[in-house]
């Protein structure tokens, strides 16, 4: 929890926030989401069936949320969607 407030706080700090049509997201969050993922599917990877179902699921969804994560850094560029300005600093 502190990683993901030392993230959004930095964010908050270094990041330019857009005005406009946004969509209020705190990037720890959504950078934890990610790690939390990929734990997931390399524990798998080291310890489960190669071919099992959760196998499939887990990478699905870390490809996903990478996916999501690039589209998602697209956007900010592009002015579309920026951090929330709420984020609570230290």
């Amino acid at each position: 929890m502190e990683l993901v407030a030392n993230i959004n706080t930095w964010a908050t700090e270094h990041l330019t926030l857009h005005t406009g049509n946004r969509r209020d997201a705190e990037l720890g969050d959504i950078i934890d989401r990610i790690a939390a993922t990929a734990d997931r599917a390399f524990h798998l990877l080291l310890t489960g069936d190669l071919t099992g179902e959760h196998m499939h699921v887990a990478w699905t969804r870390l490809a996903e949320l990478s996916n999501a994560y690039g589209d998602l850094v697209r956007a900010a560029e592009d002015g579309r969607w920026c951090l929330s300005p709420n984020t609570k600093r230290r």
